[in-house]
């Protein structure tokens, strides 16, 4: 027999790689346009701890600089921004995706030794297609949770 025809015919572990990476680099693109259950559920949880770790951001800059720190949420532009005493705004602009519904316009604001003001409002749900996180901010401590509804 001739020793050619008995090469064993396959892919080289090249060509395996390359269909891998081509098949995630798909995936990657084509699942969160999809819209499936569990990508509604992420993005709203992913909002959700976004604004927490802003109010605590909030909260420290109160406690850094020994003056009151507001963090205003608009429902229905779905932004927020953070406001010094003065009411200069600190940093940027953040925006909430639109597919995800504010439970209203609330302000939190946050004294000197952290605490949240009387005034301040303790509690926020972001929520999509049934899926509902809720925020609240402890007044006496300013401790900021994080809960699924």
């Amino acid at each position: 027999m001739d020793g050619k025809n008995l090469r064993a015919r396959g892919y080289t572990l090249i060509e395996l790689i390359f269909v891998v990476i081509v098949v995630m680099l798909v995936a990657v693109i084509v699942i969160p346009r999809m819209g499936l259950p569990f990508t509604v559920k992420m993005k709203v949880y992913t909002a959700s701890k976004k604004l927490v770790s802003t109010l605590r951001y909030t909260r420290r800059l109160a406690i850094t600089n020994n003056e009151n720190y507001r963090l205003q949420v608009t429902a229905s532009t779905n932004e927020y921004e953070i406001y010094d005493s003065g009411d200069g705004q600190v940093g940027n602009t953040e925006t909430i995706d639109s597919t995800i519904t504010v439970s209203g316009d609330k302000d939190f604001i946050f004294e000197a030794f952290g605490n949240a003001s009387a005034a301040s409002d303790t509690d926020i749900s972001l929520s999509a297609d049934g899926n509902q996180y809720d925020i609240t901010v402890t007044v006496a401590t300013g401790r900021v949770e994080l809960a699924e509804a």
